[in-house]
């Protein structure tokens, strides 16, 4: 056997491989006396027929494609080993030529993908603003809180927003007001927002045109359904709505007691009101986390070369259309109403879900790359600790019986720990990068030099400091005893000097 391997610039190989005429031929042979045994031929035991005799019964095409599947089971394992190929899946032959000197045969072998970091990657760094809660997101979320245990009751008053307007509402036809009505209801609450929003009743809008009005009030509101709308007897429809206002009901919302949050299980308002804080600070700063991790990865990908056989791609293309198509059955909605509502073609959506693909692979090669390079791999409790959670997940709603029997299901086990140690395995990539890019990892050889060369430039300058310093007290010391010592002479000097009209006695005499 002869192996050569010609590149390929998709991460693909050619391999070629050329046997002996003869090595083919004892193949055929082999072949030839399988089938004699399989098949049965007049005039000749299971086994004893002659070559020409099987080859004329079967055919010659059947006993040569049967030989090159034999060689090639025997011999594709061995090029592999020879010419140390690290395929990421299985060789497809693509041309056989059995038709020059020697048998050739050539393979098409996938790769595995190749990640190439750029050396300096630890020194990779990214700004991180540590995410601020507003006081606003604190009074919304205690509002929120707060509204699970209030109270509608009836006011005297027009509406407002915020109220609950209840209407007993008749929509007919545009132009066929007095016939049959297209649908009706009583007393219908109608909450009336700020603006409006999907899934309001009976469309986005109709609540807010009730600001205002007070029980006893009749309202006529027009609207024309557009034609993607979901009720397909409502399409393109003008309709026109009458309604008559029942009642106006004020939200009452409590006050945050203690009395109130007992009934959850805390002591004091207090208390609770520091844990929902942390809890919205905690909350506020995963989801920044997730959003600065994703930009960590597309900036480091920006400078690393990933190269993947379009096998890997076709798989995650498969894996990522087989999702949507069970999300899509789950909710009972075939491909082709979702396509509809979408809006796109098939083709638009293969399309789409091949750049979501590339993106998806893009990421996870360069994440397993990092947990390969920094040894980042979970423990034994951090891989329990996620299966735990997936199987609540899935067990949730299960009766005792249904959940004994999945357990026992090897495979789906296997499953579910295989995507344990995934989700494990990402947390720790997620974390080490996060930290990474903040900073927070240890310092690179370049920073630590940086940092060294600055401690000694501060130690100098604060050893010089000191030096002055020293200087100048020994300097104000001097100064201070010098300054005693002075004093104590001035007394002395003061007796032993004679007094100004002592001094001048002399003066006087001499003048005489």
């Amino acid at each position: 056997m002869k192996v050569n391997v010609e590149p390929l610039e998709d991460q693909q190989v050619k391999l070629i491989i050329e046997v002996e005429p003869e090595e083919f031929e004892r193949a055929k042979r082999r072949v030839a006396r399988r089938l004699a045994k399989r098949i049965k031929i007049p005039g000749f035991r299971p086994g004893k027929a002659p070559y020409e005799v099987v080859e004329r019964r079967v055919g010659e095409r059947v006993i040569v494609e049967e030989a090159i599947d034999d060689l090639l089971d025997d011999l594709y394992p061995k090029a592999i080993k020879e010419t140390e190929i690290k395929p990421y899946s299985a060789g497809v032959l693509k041309n056989v030529d059995l038709d020059g000197e020697k048998p050739r045969f050539e393979i098409l072998v996938p790769l595995e993908p190749e990640v190439k970091l750029p050396e300096d990657y630890r020194s990779f760094r990214l700004p991180y603003e540590e995410p601020e809660l507003t006081d606003e997101e604190v009074e919304e979320a205690f509002e929120s809180f707060l509204r699970m245990f209030g109270s509608l009751e009836p006011v005297d008053r027009p509406a407002q927003v915020g109220d609950a307007v209840y209407v007993d509402v008749e929509a007919y036809e545009e132009g066929n007001e007095e016939g049959e009505p297209l649908f009706a209801d009583q007393n219908h609450p109608l909450l009336v927002d700020e603006e409006p929003h999907d899934g309001e009743w009976p469309f986005p809008g109709f609540p807010e045109n009730f600001v205002g009005a007070k029980p006893g009030d009749e309202k006529t509101v027009i609207y024309t359904y557009p034609e993607d709308w979901d009720d397909e007897d409502l399409r393109g429809k003008t309709v026109v709505f009458k309604a008559v206002v029942k009642e106006v009901k004020a939200y009452t919302v409590p006050e945050l007691t203690d009395e109130l949050v007992a009934k959850i299980g805390y002591d004091s308002a207090d208390k609770f009101r520091e844990d929902v804080i942390e809890d919205l600070k905690a909350d506020k700063r995963a989801k920044y986390d997730d959003e600065y991790f994703a930009k960590v990865v597309d900036a480091l990908l920006e400078q690393t070369e990933v190269k993947f056989p379009p096998q890997m791609l076709e798989d995650v293309i498969k894996d990522i259309m087989a999702s949507l198509e069970a999300d899509l059955e789950s909710y009972g909605i075939s491909k082709e109403e979702y396509l509809e509502q979408r809006g796109i073609t098939e083709d638009e959506l293969e399309e789409e879900i091949a750049e979501e693909a590339k993106k998806t692979l893009l990421r996870e090669l360069l994440i397993s790359e990092i947990a390969r390079r920094e040894g980042l791999t979970p423990t034994k409790e951090e891989i329990t600790a996620k299966a735990v959670l997936l199987l609540q997940r899935i067990t949730a709603g299960m009766s005792k019986k249904e959940q004994r029997k999945m357990l026992k299901d090897k495979r789906l086990m296997a499953g579910v720990y295989e995507q344990a140690l995934s989700d494990a395995q990402f947390e720790k990539v997620r974390s080490f990068l996060i930290s990474l890019a903040k900073g927070e990892l240890g310092k690179t050889a370049e920073e630590a030099e940086e940092t060294e060369a600055q401690t000694e430039t501060a130690e100098g300058t604060e050893g010089q400091a000191e030096a002055a310093e020293t200087e100048t007290a020994e300097a104000e010391q001097a100064e201070q005893e010098q300054a005693e010592a002075t004093a104590e002479e001035e007394p002395q000097a003061a007796e032993d000097s004679p007094s100004p009209e002592a001094a001048a006695e002399p003066e006087a005499e001499a003048e005489k």
